[in-house]
């Protein structure tokens, strides 16, 4: 009788240690096609990172990663609505995950769902107070409402956490120019100038914002270097005309 309890206790000992063995050996083999699969996104070979993520998924069907990095595989293939279903699959299987908030907000940008957007990023920021992508795309989607200064104060976010990033200094011109923020907008092609001097559309734009808050002879300086650095640029000349007829000035230096 004791001789038949021991050998049914190693039986099952050794069904439970040959499962176990094969779960990790399952997960072994899903977190090596992730990432394969992750490694291919990085590279933006989006269908070959897919087929790597389905794998992993084949593997392991309970990986959020995979479903999450899959999404974001297909929402840069604008498959939206694909996307949306795997980020919520992933979202399913961890509902703390940030990336996956962002993509949301993302995917609801580009749906000109705002509202939504807003408060996918919003809760992308709960979790994640560091996100500086959620800032940006908050801000996007805070300008599709027409809300320009909480939009400005979005990309104000962002840049402390990515202060060299030209878009976001492109997106904050925007918001500022449709709230007349001459002097912020200036400040933002003082940053732009201040990474690229040569960059000519940006002196050739401040120039006009001098203009609104009538500084001609600002604006000359500006058109001026925007011509030095492209001198293609036509309305530059005709521009810095026009600002030293304001200064009363006829004769070009």
């Amino acid at each position: 009788m004791k001789r038949t309890r021991v050998i049914i206790l190693i039986f099952a000992v050794v069904l439970i240690t040959g499962g176990l063995i094969l779960l990790l050996g399952k997960g072994h083999i899903s977190q090596k096609y992730l990432q394969k699969g992750i490694l291919m996104l990085e590279n933006e070979k989006y269908t070959e990172s897919i087929v790597f993520f389905d794998k992993a998924l084949k593997w392991n069907k309970k990986s959020p990663q995979a479903y999450l990095k899959k999404g974001i595989a297909l929402f840069f293939q604008n498959e939206l609505p694909k996307a949306n279903e795997n980020i919520d699959a992933s979202l399913a299987l961890d509902s703390l995950s940030a990336e996956a908030y962002l993509y949301k907000g993302m995917i609801s940008n580009h749906e000109k769902n705002y509202p939504a957007s807003v408060g996918f990023l919003s809760r992308a920021l709960e979790i994640d107070s560091l996100l500086s992508q959620a800032f940006y795309q908050r801000g996007i989607a805070k300008a599709g409402l027409s809300d320009f200064k909480g939009s400005v104060e979005d990309y104000k976010k962002s840049l402390q956490l990515d202060k060299n990033n030209v878009e976001i200094y492109k997106k904050s011109i925007e918001a500022r120019s449709a709230i007349d923020d001459y002097l912020g907008a200036i400040n933002d092609y003082n940053k732009l100038i201040e990474m690229d001097s040569t960059n000519a559309e940006a002196y050739y734009n401040r120039g006009f914002f001098k203009i609104n808050l009538s500084d001609n002879a600002g604006a000359v300086e500006d058109f001026t270097k925007a011509i030095k650095f492209n001198s293609d640029l036509t309305d530059a000349w005709y521009q810095r005309g026009l600002s030293f007829a304001r200064l009363g000035k006829m004769i070009w230096p």
